[in-house]
């Protein structure tokens, strides 16, 4: 959201919202690591309020759809190296896990919706995508290979958003 934004994060705003002015499109997909605004009630809170702002001004310039992606799952550590230290102390690596993972990032998902609703968007939580109790995605096999979701800790890699992608498609393709 701009007013929680830095200033290069403001002037990169400021000039995706003169481009959407400019070119009409008719959907616009927000998205971000909304844990780095915080995590505690009151920063999200806070997001979930400049997020709606955000959604007002995007729809004031014409927007007829807005999509906001909530959080990825957050990890403690990168994810490559977890995979890693799970095969070297098992030879083996899980698909799906709860060991290092960033629990209080999960918890922002519901205020951005409830906010993403109040303004009339849609709204897409990667966690519900990504994780069931067994844990959330940290690999998968193609091609005999085991491939990471995440090149760190919070990003995904092609592998991961190819998976999330596809497990979205229909929600986003009206």
């Amino acid at each position: 959201p701009p007013k929680l934004a830095s200033r290069q994060c403001k002037q990169t705003n400021e000039f995706v919202l003169d481009r959407i002015s400019s070119e009409r499109p008719m959907v616009v997909v927000l998205a971000g690591n909304w844990q780095l605004y915080g995590t505690d009630n009151e920063s999200v809170q806070r997001t979930s309020e400049q997020l709606a702002q955000t959604i007002g001004r995007v729809r004031a310039l014409g927007v007829s759809r807005v999509v906001v992606i909530g959080q990825v799952p957050v990890w403690n550590r990168p994810v490559p190296r977890l995979l890693m230290s799970e095969w070297i102390e098992t030879k083996r690596m899980a698909e799906r896990s709860l060991d290092g993972l960033n629990v209080p990032s999960l918890s922002i998902d519901a205020a951005l919706e409830s906010a993403t609703k109040k303004m009339n968007a849609q709204f897409i939580s990667p966690s519900s995508h990504l994780c069931q109790q067994a844990g959330c995605l940290t690999s998968v096999v193609q091609a005999d290979t085991v491939m990471p979701v995440y090149i760190d800790d919070n990003h995904l890699s092609v592998t991961g958003s190819q998976v999330f992608v596809e497990s979205v498609k229909s929600a986003l393709v009206p």
